[in-house]
């Protein structure tokens, strides 16, 4: 269904200078990684605080607007370095089971992630998340550790 986008991305100009230098795809495998590690990172330590597990000094909605810019750019690079790695191989990846997962789960955990934030942001300065907040919550870390092992689940497949 895709296959001529594909064909037509991997024989892009830009697809060739990344696949022509190694150092230049390592470098975009670690802002990959590393952005994706960031991402994990605040997404705990925000279901942690969600949850009255940890971080318990501040209040649940300013703690979680406080790590909002960092979640975005953590996300903004994970999904640009993943486009970047993407284009030289579309072909093969837009065609790998696993690849769907991940973009199926990415999305989930964007959309899911995007209601606990939203959700948070309405609370009163020192109420505490209800149990379906926290719940979701949960379920928003879950899908980024899923979408977090379809992506290694990649190079298998």
């Amino acid at each position: 269904m895709f296959d001529s986008l594909f064909n037509a991305l991997q024989q892009s100009a830009l697809a060739q200078l990344l696949d022509g230098s190694r150092y230049i795809a390592i470098t975009v495998q670690i802002f990959h990684i590393l952005g994706f590690v960031f991402l994990l990172a605040i997404v705990l330590a925000l279901a942690l605080r969600v949850q009255r597990l940890a971080l318990l000094g501040s209040p649940v909605a300013s703690f979680v607007g406080s790590l909002q810019r960092a979640y975005q750019a953590s996300l903004g690079v994970s999904i640009a370095a993943g486009v970047l790695l993407f284009i030289p191989r579309a072909i093969a990846y837009g065609n790998n089971p696993a690849m769907f997962y991940k973009v199926v789960f990415l999305i989930l955990a964007v959309l899911v992630q995007a209601f606990v934030h939203r959700k948070t942001h309405a609370l009163a300065v020192e109420e505490e998340a209800g149990v379906v907040l926290r719940a979701t919550s949960w379920f928003a870390l879950l899908l980024w550790f899923a979408a977090g092992g379809a992506g290694r689940a990649i190079g298998f497949v």
